[in-house]
């Protein structure tokens, strides 16, 4: 046949099924479309683009009308609606993995436009409803088939193997005593402790944790605000000298319980039941043990009841992180050692409660708190070298006090060797290694996202590496979150000054006396107004008790004072100050940089080369 004969019977044919009719009544309605459509849309200011996205929808509308392709949309849709109702309902209680169902889902969502589209293609010849039914339950027998197979033909690794942010969340108290609620507590935070051990998790801060204890919220509101895959639930109950737990493992995404145990034993054995419940949460969810981790244990040491008891009660006193709370935790820490003479975690216990006394809280004087630090830090790990605490303690104060910075390094490297520990970005900002200290700094605010003083520190992070602008916004979203945050203001007002934002920084001042009157002063005098009243307030501190060295030789090095700053570096170094460490890193020190006395003040600090 010739190619004009071919295309005349094509034209014939077209005619036979009025194509031509149809493309010259959709010509017709189109343009009626664009101009109704466009007139009354540009009337009301509506963009150009909605008004087109709205024609071709309702041309679609009226072809698929006469396609029967909405009809095959709306059973389609009704029949994998039901059959996601019974996914849900079932899939959970006959233990079939998460996945199963997400793939179901998946090949609903790719059938439809593979329906959509036949029905389409073929018009009145649409599939039947028959047809569509049997397609959709092939669908769901295939994910069903993978379902068995991976509930009961697999190995399960699916249900935990994704599991790598874990949290504890506060313990039951099946006592029903109130006065035992320190003790769960102390449950709670020894099973954190212990599970923070294994590198490959990453465990939520108990400080995090506790604020659901007296505001228990749905698994997966505290899975989103924690940002975990599961969570670990429980209750202790105590009877005179004999101690439970049961424990719950939680899947987070989406909630299901994966598996529960109950332990018991002597309190004297309480640090083998910590080491037991922690091993077989980590052995649950086939967390891979680093060589360390996974080699011999050591032998767990038996503990006096009461030492226990004394412990737990310190721990639960110095939550409140008072001047009075930590005084009353440091006495409870040495009735412990008391009671017990061995237990290496009250040693360390007390080691802490000096050091806050000491560094955070301004309480005892350096040169007499670290000594006792030290001392207590020594002994926990004498008794077991692998004490995180002792560690810890040790670090900062080689770090802090002696200015040992090889011997703090080796401390801080085993601590976080042996517990993940990150609190070491203060002593790698102090060496100028600002991206690791950031980089610590935001770590530690993944594990413990509710709590502030987190992201202040990570804040203090910045402002040792400059970075002024990211600081500044870390802060005011804790004061964001919290609008009396203390620490929050003092850090802003640091970021502020070495900004050189003084307007600014006088402003963070929550005592309005004060704010107002470094507000008139650096009207009146600017930066130097600042500056001068700050040191009338340091020196009025200093009549009522005692005032770090560093504070003032950080005022005269604003003021352009060099000497009178210099000398109280100097004073610094002779009281062990320990804030000298950062000394060197302040902007205000860039005038004294190249003094001789200052290299000299260096060079007595062993501070290493940057």
């Amino acid at each position: 046949m010739s190619q004009p004969s071919r295309l005349s019977d094509f034209i014939a044919e077209l005619r036979r099924r009025r194509v031509f009719r149809v493309a010259a009544v959709y010509a017709g309605v189109a343009f009626v479309l664009f101009h109704a459509v466009g007139a009354t849309f540009e009337l009301f200011h509506i963009p150009a683009w909605v008004s087109s996205l709205v024609i071709i929808l309702l041309l679609f509308i009226a072809e698929g009308r006469l396609r029967r392709v909405i009809r095959v949309a709306v059973v389609y849709a009704g029949i994998a609606f039901i059959i996601i109702q019974i996914i849900d309902g079932s899939f959970e209680v006959m233990g079939i993995p998460p996945w199963v169902s997400r793939l179901l889902i998946i090949l609903l969502g790719l059938g439809f436009p593979v329906a959509m589209g036949l029905a389409w293609a073929f018009g009145r010849l649409v599939i039947s409803n028959r047809a569509l039914a049997i397609m959709l339950v092939i669908e769901f027998l295939i994910a069903f088939a993978f379902g068995i197979w991976g509930r009961w033909g697999g190995d399960g690794r699916d249900r935990t193997s994704l599991i790598r942010t874990i949290a504890v969340l506060p313990l039951d108290n099946l006592s029903g005593d109130p006065e035992q609620d320190y003790f769960v507590d102390g449950m709670q935070e020894a099973l954190t402790a212990e599970l923070s051990k294994i590198s490959a998790l990453r465990v939520i801060g108990r400080t995090s944790t506790m604020s659901y204890k007296a505001n228990l919220k749905p698994i997966p509101e505290i899975a989103a605000e924690l940002n975990v895959d599961a969570v670990i639930e429980g209750s202790v109950f105590r009877a005179g000298d004999r101690v439970g737990i049961v424990v719950m493992l939680v899947a987070t995404r989406p909630e299901r319980n994966l598996w529960t145990d109950s332990y018991e034993s002597d309190l004297r054995d309480i640090l083998e039941l910590h080491d037991e419940v922690a091993k077989a949460i980590a052995a649950e969810i086939k967390v891979t043990f680093s060589p360390e981790e996974g080699g011999p244990a050591a032998p767990v040491s038996v503990v006096h009841p009461d030492a226990v008891d004394a412990l737990y009660m310190g721990h639960y006193k110095k939550q409140k992180f008072t001047i009075k709370a930590n005084e009353e935790a440091k006495d409870d820490y040495l009735r412990a050692i008391s009671i017990d003479s061995t237990y290496a975690d009250a040693y360390a216990a007390l080691a802490g409660a000096y050091f806050t006394l000491s560094q955070s809280l301004d309480h005892i004087r350096s040169i007499d708190g670290f000594p006792l630090v030290r001392e207590y830090a020594t002994k926990a790990i004498e008794l077991d070298p692998d004490n995180i605490r002792g560690h810890i303690m040790l670090g900062w104060v080689a770090f802090l006090y002696d200015l040992d910075w090889a011997l703090a390094r080796r401390y801080f490297d085993k601590a976080e060797e042996l517990g993940n520990y990150l609190g070491d970005k203060f002593f790698h900002s102090a060496l100028g290694q600002y991206d690791k200290a950031i980089s610590h700094g935001e770590e530690d605010v993944r594990r413990n996202p509710l709590e502030l003083g987190k992201k202040t520190a990570w804040a203090e992070q910045y402002i040792s590496a400059r970075q002024f602008e990211r600081a500044i916004e870390i802060c005011r979203g804790v004061l964001d979150t919290d609008p009396d945050f203390i620490r929050a203001f003092v850090v802003l007002r640091a970021a502020y000054q070495e900004s050189g934002m003084i307007q600014e920084a006088a402003g963070t001042y929550q005592d309005s006396a004060k704010r107002a009157e470094l507000v008139l002063r650096v009207r009146e005098s600017g930066k130097e107004g600042y500056w001068l009243t700050q040191l009338e307030w340091a020196i009025a501190d200093s009549l009522a008790g005692y005032v770090h060295p560093t504070r003032f030789a950080r005022l005269y090095a604003w003021l352009g004072q060099n000497e009178k700053a210099l000398n109280w570096l100097e004073r610094g170094l002779r009281e062990h100050d320990t804030r000298i460490a950062f000394e060197p890193l302040g902007i205000e020190y860039e005038g004294l940089r190249d003094h001789r006395r200052f290299q000299r003040l260096l060079e007595k600090m062993n501070y290493p080369s940057r």
